[in-house]
């Protein structure tokens, strides 16, 4: 009934991954190892007499083959290898020395290459700009040791679990009161018609709602929530024991922080596939292929109207399995001209292949719809609460190696419930009951989970959300 009603949630995709175990309740630490196959970041180029050349600096750096210096915030290159700034086959340099450490940063000695006796401009040389290595080249005889290899350097992570609870009390003579309208339950087994039958007991109204609330609680933890320790490791929320509360990151929020984020104003296709070259060109075959994109029901429209209209290369999976999408109907209607009408059907089509043969499975996250729940209140300009309009593009990966996973620790259930009862237990439906909590006629039911997730690799995610979302 809740699935029906509210649809799919990120509890309920995740659970279509497996559960990842820990043997204790301590915070959880993984290694997350980056490519060797990056950019890095110039930080300062000097001349030859050590004097940093800025946007004023008028003459060509390097003419002549005079040496000069860069400066990186990594140590990432080696001696006699050539590399090359943004604009690399024009402007190619070579290091001459080993890095020289400068307190946290390394100095490299370079030449230009490739015959530019005239230099280098300086705006080529500014802070920011873009470097990666070519080749490491030699003379052909009596050569002597140059270049090496890169070992990208894993950054360890830690996350923590997430202590959820609920709690709701009921009078012993709940056990008889009737709802005024009554709720259908599906009772057919897997594979039959559906075959509903009503019941009007409120407590199983208050069962659902109980269940409802308990289900936000765990997609606002596994999504949206955030770490509350601070920058000093300290916890300054306490609960009424007098103990710190722990909150671990969502996955939302580890996406985030893994610097994932791009902002839209009008959206296009082009930034989905931007997103998608970032995170695949260069790394996985073809094959391996294959993302989920989740969104609110708004932004799976706007996603769906803009592929399908699209000649650029988007393809419905369904115009490769061969599947008819029934775009034109024709529906009986005896006061029709003609017994009939011709009608238009909008196909609701969720499996997409992208113009680098990339798989997409689009999937709607209704949380994203409810500003109650969504984390954003704001609406957008095109109608319904901006967080609809939130892209999460999620390289899942498989049931063997999966990306991203909901983690629990070893031994303990998923979620618990416990009840507080008088002479009788709504809840439970019992009558008799010989081991009274309180004599109060009445009865508390007490539910909990422990919640934590993991994404492995945060570079194969990536959130694009409305510019008014900005922060």
């Amino acid at each position: 009934l809740m699935a029906y009603k509210y649809g799919k949630s990120l509890d309920t995709m995740l659970a279509g991954l497996p559960t990842k175990e820990f043997e204790k309740g301590e915070d959880y630490v993984w290694d997350v190892v980056g490519s060797t196959d990056r950019l890095i970041e110039l930080l300062e180029c000097r001349d030859e007499d050590g004097v940093v050349v800025d946007s004023t600096h008028s003459a060509n750096v390097g003419a002549g083959t005079q040496p000069f210096y860069l400066v990186f915030k990594e140590h990432w290159f080696f001696k006699g290898e050539t590399i090359e700034g943004n604009l690399g086959n024009i402007y190619p340099m070579r290091i001459l020395e080993e890095a020289r450490e400068e307190g946290t940063n390394y100095v490299y000695k370079v030449e230009t290459m490739g015959g530019l006796t005239d230099g280098i401009p300086a705006e080529r040389l500014l802070p920011g700009e873009l470097f990666s290595y070519g080749a490491a080249f030699v003379e052909s005889g009596l050569s002597r040791k140059v270049g090496g290899i890169r070992h990208a350097i894993p950054v360890s992570v830690r996350n923590e679990w997430s202590h959820i609870r609920i709690h709701h009390k009921v009078s012993g003579d709940m056990m008889d009161d009737k709802l005024a309208i009554s709720i259908p339950i599906n009772k057919a087994k897997p594979g039959e018609k559906p075959r509903f039958e009503s019941v009007g007991a409120w407590m199983l109204n208050i069962d659902f709602e109980l269940e409802k609330t308990f289900r936000n609680y765990k997609n606002y933890a596994y999504g949206s929530a955030r770490g509350n320790r601070n920058k000093n490791g300290e916890y300054t929320n306490l609960g009424v024991s007098g103990d710190a509360i722990r909150v671990g990151d969502g996955m939302y929020v580890q996406m985030e922080r893994g610097g994932n984020t791009i902002y839209y104003n009008d959206f296009a296709l082009k930034l989905i596939e931007d997103a998608l070259y970032n995170m695949f060109a260069g790394k996985e075959d073809f094959a391996d292929r294959a993302v989920t994109i989740s969104a609110g029901e708004k932004g799976v429209q706007l996603f769906q109207k803009a592929a399908l209209a699209d000649g650029s290369g988007w393809r419905s999976a369904f115009e490769f399995s061969g599947t008819d999408l029934g775009l034109i109907k024709k529906t009986t209607n005896a006061a029709a001209p003609f017994g009939g009408a011709l009608s238009v059907a909008v196909p609701q089509v969720f499996d997409f292949i992208a113009p680098m043969g990339i798989k997409i499975t689009l999937t709607v996250d209704q949380s994203k719809d409810n500003k109650n729940h969504s984390g954003y209140k704001l609406d957008h300009p095109l109608g319904g609460p901006a967080s609809s309009y939130i892209f999460d593009i999620l390289d899942m990966g498989s049931s063997v190696s999966p990306n991203i996973q909901k983690c629990k620790i070893k031994g303990h259930p998923d979620e618990w419930r416990g009840y507080e009862s008088g002479m009788r237990n709504p809840f439970t439906g019992a009558w008799d009951n010989d081991h009274m909590s309180n004599d109060e006629d009445a009865a508390v039911i007490h539910k909990m989970a422990d919640t934590g997730i993991v994404i492995w690799d945060p570079t194969r995610t990536m959130r694009i959300m409305p510019d008014i979302l900005e922060g």
